[in-house]
């Protein structure tokens, strides 16, 4: 996990326009998504405690504190109820979040370190396709 942790900063998006349509996001929320810089934050917080925040400039829209293995209980930035759990596969940060309301529909996010300053986010976005989101690390002040 420590390979993971720290500040990224969006650089690059591939299929994203998709993403925002599989995942009914709804038009403002579009808007601000595709008109500002997207950060990542992961974080040890604890003892094999984890939290994880994704937000633009003023708004954050992923906010979860986690033990590996674990599911966490959310809501996503449109009000769904969302089950979160983490867990490392193969070298790869694995995030599946299902919503009980919509069928248990799961999707299945990987986070991979390319390099050792990037991480490529696979991000499903329906019908196959897969979003790719890169993330560089921020450098430190």
């Amino acid at each position: 996990m420590e390979k993971f942790l720290g500040k990224y900063e969006n650089t690059k998006n591939e299929l994203f326009d998709e993403y925002l349509a599989y995942k009914k996001v709804w038009p403002f929320l579009k808007q601000v998504a595709k008109a500002t810089t997207t950060y990542m934050e992961l974080l040890e917080i604890g003892p094999e405690q984890y939290q994880s925040k994704t937000y633009v400039i003023f708004q954050s829209f992923v906010n979860l504190k986690f033990h590996m293995g674990e599911t966490v209980e959310s809501k996503s930035p449109m009000g769904q109820k969302l089950s979160n759990i983490y867990t490392l596969e193969n070298g790869n940060l694995i995030l599946k979040v299902t919503e009980p309301e919509n069928d248990n529909l799961e999707d299945v996010y990987v986070h991979e370190m390319i390099d050792e300053d990037t991480l490529l986010l696979h991000m499903p976005a329906g019908e196959g396709l897969v979003c790719k989101r890169w993330f560089v690390k921020c450098k430190k002040k």
